[in-house]
């Protein structure tokens, strides 16, 4: 005869071995039903555009060819729609390479108050521009449209885009025909109420401040730029024609001399003043944060990224933003594209 403690013991056990049993049976049955690649890691599935001679396609990461070279131009693909050329028209493609149609409406205004609209079904246009957070512009007939990615066209285009972060605790104020900064922080009183505690940040000590939408500033005094940090340090001399911070990037670029480098924060040199100009640590009609920027050297452009590191030769005509990864370039007169770690998508 067992106790009646011992036996509770024995049952618990069991139940407890039963348990991780059934457990073990569960994760089985999911590797089973499950295919394998599930728990893998997945390639890389997205297009690129890339151009053998004067065709263009688009490959995958391995430069496997998945659309046939056929087109005459050829955008990035962005919420999975591109726009290809082929003879005088663009159209948009699917990532299968299929044609994508649009419906929407063309406007005509006929007085200061009537406005006629016609509908309209197209496949083809005369311009038209890559897929910005579902949103894209076209024109057929002289006539702009706004295209979705729901095929429906839009009056007025809609918001889209990263727009640069903002910090409302930081604002610049005069005294004596100087400037400085104050910063505004939430408190509480005695009663538990919120309150603003403003306090000098930085002493009216300046002839110009900006950048205070974060916490480090770019001063001017006596005509020459410098940084300063949130308490007031001055971190460079004030020797610089022009500098700005990007506080995403965390650096400014400055000019000395004719040439245009980098400072990090702790004022130290990320690049020596060489390049002809930098454009800035942003992107896109609403100067969305980028950790990229273009260089210019003697009328040929690349870019760095945001430790001064340059990820191309300076050796195109001309580059554009990134979009999705890729920057489209210009080299002898012709188009192609290059990521953000310099890899070339064409062929001469």
């Amino acid at each position: 005869m067992i106790s009646k403690l011992a036996y509770h013991q024995i049952m618990k056990i069991n139940f407890c071995s039963v348990t991780v049993f059934y457990h073990f049976l569960i994760c089985i049955a999911s590797l089973i039903a499950f295919p394998f690649h599930v728990f893998g890691q997945r390639p890389d599935e997205s297009l690129i555009p890339y151009r053998k001679g004067n065709k263009w396609g688009y490959v995958n990461s391995k430069n496997e060819i998945i659309i046939p070279f056929q087109f005459g131009d050829a955008g990035v693909f962005s919420n999975n729609k591109a726009w290809v050329k082929q003879k005088k028209w663009y159209r948009y493609i699917s990532t299968k390479g299929k044609t994508v149609s649009f419906k929407g409406h063309y406007f005509f205004r006929i007085s200061k108050s009537i406005v006629l609209k016609r509908a309209f079904y197209s496949k083809k246009f005369t311009e038209v521009e890559n897929f910005s957070n579902g949103f894209a512009r076209a024109s057929k007939n002289k006539r702009f449209c706004y295209l979705d990615t729901a095929r429906y066209n839009h009056r007025h285009r809609s918001i889209c885009g990263t727009q640069t972060p903002r910090y409302s605790h930081w604002k610049t104020y005069s005294y004596n025909n100087k400037f400085g900064v104050i910063h505004k922080a939430i408190g509480h009183d005695n009663l538990g109420h919120s309150i603003i505690v403003t306090a000098d940040s930085i002493a009216p000590l300046y002839d110009s401040v900006k950048n205070t939408e974060s916490p480090y500033f770019v001063a001017k005094r006596n005509g020459y730029w410098g940084l300063l940090n949130p308490k007031g340090k001055e971190l460079t001399p004030f020797k610089f024609s022009f500098m700005n911070y990007y506080e995403h990037s965390h650096c400014a670029i400055m000019k000395e001399g004719m040439f245009y480098g980098m400072i990090a924060e702790n004022g130290n040199y990320l690049v020596l003043p060489k390049y002809d100009h930098i454009a800035g640590f942003i992107t896109g009609e609403h100067n969305s944060p980028s950790h990229f920027s273009k260089v210019k050297v003697n009328d040929r452009y690349g870019f760095i990224d945001k430790y001064g590191k340059e990820i191309s030769l300076i050796k195109y005509d001309l580059v554009e933003d990134f979009e999705c990864g890729l920057s489209r370039v210009k080299v002898n007169n012709q188009f192609g594209y290059i990521d953000t770690y310099g890899k070339e998508y064409f062929e001469e």
